[in-house]
């Protein structure tokens, strides 16, 4: 074991504890300017003086564990949590999709059917619309939770979530006679399915979700040169 002294007058001229922690050897005794302390080269830890040169690790033992788990959880939330959505906004329209095909079995049959009656201009009708709405719900529901044919599937979406709130275009007044109807209340609940579509599109067009900063915490980042120094202070 080597002795060092620390070569700062004070830890605000350290570049490497300055506001920050950065990775970098371990130091054994207390972390004081003008004291000789041992280093241990092959040792790995974090360096971890507040700009007033308090060990927050001794200090504040919580405070680096609780700031590493918020890392690595916003890191996984920021890879899977879009696919999560997308295969759950995918499990909602098989859901609902497959109901569809039994008839008396949706709650919303009714008002889908005369919907695509409307907008049809009377091609589809009856069992035919209630059919075709199913097929597209589950088709919709199948690329979503596969991510097969995802960018066909969010186009046929797009024009599903215009249907779906085609009904306050088209029977206005039968929704809304006083206050709202219960299928009012059960349309206005897809603004949360179109929000979820829109985050979904955006993933499958190259959008990506990183963490804040968009590299790693400062915790885990050390310079070049700021090592170098680090090395040369043992030689």
């Amino acid at each position: 074991m080597t002795a060092l002294t620390w070569p700062f007058a004070s830890p605000r001229e350290n570049p490497l504890v300055v506001g920050q922690y950065t990775r970098g050897p371990a130091y054994a005794g207390r972390r004081r300017p003008g004291v000789s302390v041992g280093l241990t080269p092959a040792a790995a830890d974090f360096v971890s003086l507040n700009p007033d040169g308090i060990d927050i690790d001794r200090e504040y033992p919580m405070t680096t564990a609780v700031q590493n788990l918020i890392s690595k959880l916003g890191a996984w939330l920021s890879r899977h949590s879009i696919d999560v959505l997308r295969v759950s906004l995918g499990l909602v329209f098989v859901a609902f999709g497959t109901l569809k095909f039994f008839p008396g079995v949706s709650p919303a049959e009714a008002l889908s059917v005369a919907t695509l009656e409307k907008l049809s201009l009377g091609l589809l009708s009856g069992y035919a619309a209630q059919f075709v709405i199913a097929g597209m719900e589950v088709f919709i529901g199948l690329t979503l939770m596969t991510g097969r044919l995802l960018k066909t599937g969010l186009v046929v979406l797009a024009g599903a979530l215009a249907g779906f709130f085609a009904p306050y275009v088209l029977f206005f007044t039968d929704l809304f006679p006083g206050a709202p109807t219960l299928e009012a209340q059960y349309i206005f609940k897809d603004i949360v399915l179109a929000a979820a579509a829109m985050v979904v599109a955006a993933r499958a067009l190259g959008a990506r979700l990183v963490p804040a900063g968009g590299q790693q915490s400062p915790a885990a980042t050390v310079t070049p040169a700021a090592w170098s120094r680090t090395r040369s202070w043992n030689r």
